[in-house]
């Protein structure tokens, strides 16, 4: 069972994100991911857990894709798990994993985790990022952050380097009424994060880039 804060911990995430609602809220779902697995640091990993636990409309968008959110979501917690693992090695590998175990339990028998286990940090390598690239999205036509933004800003990592372009990914997400009838062609990473970096009148030859650059 996932505990759930009804705020994201305080002085963990970029000020900004106080001016999207939705965003304040899966946040905290997002941090409840990582406590529950007595991680000390939320990063884009438990971002991606927490997206492909919202159900419906994404459930939807995935099935239209023919991609199993369920599987995918598996994959990313394997993930971690070995990411966990390598940290852990030499001579604290037990302590290190007894402390994790005992966050883990902790967590799960809280009220209020974000209390009783507090994260340390945010990982910023690709977590802000991520952020940073779905406000842009919202931006582009005045929207507040909502789910079909972290599409787009997540699209390489969930669909394993080999997405559908991001135009036919924002027509499945509703954020263009610009009709895409062939979003089943893929492309690679560079093609794909080439064109994204393009569309927002960024450097195609770098990414992960600034957006706000």
């Amino acid at each position: 069972m996932i505990n759930i804060s009804t705020q994201p911990q305080q002085d963990l995430w970029p000020d900004w994100v106080l001016d999207h609602p939705w965003l304040v809220s899966f946040l905290a779902k997002a941090e409840a991911e990582a406590r529950n697995r007595g991680d000390t640091r939320c990063d884009h990993f438990h971002i991606q857990i927490a997206y492909l636990r919202l159900g419906e409309p994404v459930s939807d968008w995935f099935n239209i894709l023919e991609l199993d959110a369920q599987t995918l979501r598996e994959d990313i917690i394997e993930t971690l798990g070995m990411n966990a693992n390598a940290k852990g090695f030499g001579d604290h590998s037990l302590d290190d994993h007894m402390a994790r175990a005992d966050r883990m339990l902790t967590a799960r028998n809280s009220d209020n985790p974000a209390i009783d286990v507090p994260l340390e940090g945010v990982s910023e390598l690709y977590t802000n990022e991520i952020l940073d690239i779905a406000r842009n999205e919202a931006g582009i036509n005045g929207d507040l952050i909502d789910e079909r933004h972290f599409l787009i800003a997540l699209a390489l990592n969930l669909f394993q380097g080999d997405p559908p372009s991001p135009n036919a990914l924002r027509y499945l997400t509703r954020l263009t009424k610009h009709k895409v009838t062939s979003y089943g062609d893929r492309m690679s990473s560079d093609e794909w994060s080439s064109e994204l970096a393009t569309s927002h009148g960024k450097d195609p030859s770098e990414f992960p880039y600034d957006i706000n650059g």
